[in-house]
């Protein structure tokens, strides 16, 4: 398909295709494609006439495979692109599969990328699965997008190391990542909320989570100075919430809690005087003194408290610890009750070993705490996790879950999931 570019001259138009549960106080492109097209808008290899666009499939307003498809066909024909870029979410992952021949089959030439969480599995799984997609993005996109025009252009040249491999492996200077905000790509707006990036990554390897990078490895994204301008575009402009993207923002990696990447951004907020609500996902066993004192002088900000489990029968079968790290979540609780911090409780029912006992308990748990927003959700089997290897050796029975066809559980050994599930939507 490359042989379309053979012309250094030829015209890049690229159209990102997107799947989001679109919110009116939010940017109408998800924040990884408002990124993917600041990288390609901001590269030097860039010439006057290449240009990006995006479709974004609003699965608020449709989730049905007729209605959905004639839009990104009619997408294609009238941006007139020669690239199509797909981000496949699991959500997302049915619409695609059965766009891909349709697509194909109309525009033969059409160079075909797929990137996200979706794309995990071996080349030779994804092109079985995926047989007319070009190129796989198995990293983070924005070095893909910058580079587009030299990969595609310079002498014909593929994006993978070899002429083979449809697998595109590039990772991107993080530090050096242009803000989609300080860009212009995104027009902050007073009243919205807005998405906001300071790391990338997770350290951590849940048996149940997709969302995570294979080496859990952690990426700062951009210099404080970056941070900085953003809060004060924010500010500026009376953003009304900014939900900051870290499944770990009170990171204790670096036991020197001054140079505490979370602790920063905090003591910036603070700083500048920034009145949005600030929503934070914490790690509760590993919350630090230092966290707990700021965070508790701080009105606008909300803890995301991401528990799954109370229960010390589930912990070590979805990687989240042991007894003992049950005994530190409850002692942190605590102390965030005790600190007066705005928290967001949530949980998973459908695990290992759970039943409907241990579950009620654990919201009973939290309810004598003191925690009132607390929110549960069945337990979903992610393609490439750990998981969904192992979840019949406990019993559990999944079946696929409409209107997106997700794996789910809606069955355990002892026979009591429907009562979790009434329990749950009762929160």
């Amino acid at each position: 398909m490359v042989s379309v570019f053979a012309s250094k001259s030829a015209d890049l138009n690229v159209l990102l295709v997107s799947f989001n549960f679109c919110r009116p106080d939010e940017n109408q492109d998800p924040y990884g494609i408002s990124c993917l097209r600041t990288a390609f808008n901001n590269s030097p290899y860039k010439l006057p006439n290449d240009r990006i666009s995006s479709l974004v499939i609003d699965l608020n307003q449709s989730v049905f495979a007729d209605e959905i498809i004639p839009q990104i066909l009619c997408a294609i024909r009238e941006s007139g692109a020669n690239i199509l870029a797909f981000s496949n979410f699991i959500w997302a992952d049915r619409f695609i599969r059965l766009a891909l021949p349709l697509v194909r089959s109309e525009f033969k030439n059409l160079l075909i990328l797929m990137g996200g969480p979706m794309v995990s599995a071996s080349e030779e799984s994804l092109k079985a699965t995926y047989p007319q997609v070009d190129f796989f993005i198995k990293s983070f996109g924005e070095e893909v997008f910058k580079n587009m025009r030299r990969h595609l252009l310079h002498n014909g040249s593929p994006f993978s190391k070899s002429a083979s491999s449809s697998l595109i492996e590039l990772l991107p200077s993080f530090s050096e990542l242009d803000s989609p905000y300080l860009s212009g790509q995104i027009e902050v707006k007073k009243g919205m909320s807005v998405r906001m990036e300071t790391r990338r990554g997770c350290l951590f390897n849940c048996a149940y989570c997709r969302h995570r990078n294979a080496n859990c490895r952690v990426y700062q994204i951009g210099q404080m100075e970056r941070t900085k301008k953003e809060l004060e575009l924010f500010s500026a402009a009376g953003v009304k919430k900014i939900n900051v993207l870290d499944p770990f923002f009170n990171d204790i990696n670096n036991q020197n809690m001054e140079k505490a990447k979370g602790l920063g951004f905090l003591r910036t907020c603070r700083k500048l005087n920034v009145s949005s609500e600030i929503s934070l996902q914490i790690r509760p066993e590993m919350l630090k003194k230092e966290y707990l004192e700021l965070a508790s002088d701080m009105k606008n900000v909300t803890f995301e408290i991401g528990i799954q489990s109370l229960d010390p029968q589930v912990y070590p079968h979805i990687r989240r610890g042991n007894f003992r790290t049950r005994e530190m979540v409850l002692e942190k609780l605590s102390c965030i009750q005790a600190c007066k911090i705005n928290s967001e409780i949530t949980l998973i029912y459908g695990l290992p070993n759970q039943t409907y006992d241990s579950f009620a308990r654990d919201i009973e748990l939290l309810k004598a705490l003191g925690f009132e927003d607390i929110k549960a959700f069945p337990l979903q089997l992610y393609p490439s996790t750990e998981i969904i290897k192992t979840y019949r050796n406990f019993g559990l029975k999944a079946k696929n879950v409409e209107p997106f066809g997700i794996l789910q559980i809606y069955e355990n050994p002892a026979g009591d999931f429907n009562r979790m599930e009434k329990l749950a939507e009762a929160l």
